[in-house]
């Protein structure tokens, strides 16, 4: 029940926001900035929801030009479809990703939700590395 009464300040946060905070048979969470629509796991225990919850709301944080121009912009979004697989662009969505789950953990410290730290940091490592080697991946030789 500790889980759910933290979820519930999140979400409460959210709303207040003008997000709305979705549940969907798909892994760990996602977040729409153009609809601002968060959209978690239900699959998931409740602790790794509020890490994940957390962590898009980060995104949301990110997304917010006037708090920081140099994530206001999100990921490049539209271009062309090899300008999505260089290096630079996958480093910067790793940078963006790792920035998110940072200012996810300060908003847990602003609402006072008291998260245990090293668990919250087993759930950013363990999603972070799909990232990293994502990112670390070279261009296939034909």
């Amino acid at each position: 029940m500790l889980y759910i009464e933290k979820l519930a300040t999140v979400v409460d946060w959210c709303a207040s926001k003008g997000m709305a905070v979705m549940l969907a048979k798909k892994q760990n969470g996602t977040y729409e900035p153009d609809s601002k629509v968060v959209t978690l796991s239900c699959r998931a225990a409740p602790e790794k929801m509020l890490h994940y919850l957390l962590h898009e709301c980060g995104h949301y944080l990110i997304g917010m030009e006037e708090h920081h121009e140099r994530f206001g912009k999100g990921y490049p979004r539209g271009g062309l479809e090899a300008s999505t697989k260089n290096f630079e662009h996958k480093l910067a969505c790793l940078e963006e990703e790792m920035e998110a789950w940072h200012r996810g953990w300060k908003l847990a410290k602003r609402l006072q939700l008291e998260a245990d730290r090293e668990e919250f940091d087993r759930t950013r490592v363990e999603c972070l590395r799909s990232y990293v080697n994502w990112a670390s991946e070279r261009k296939k030789q034909p």
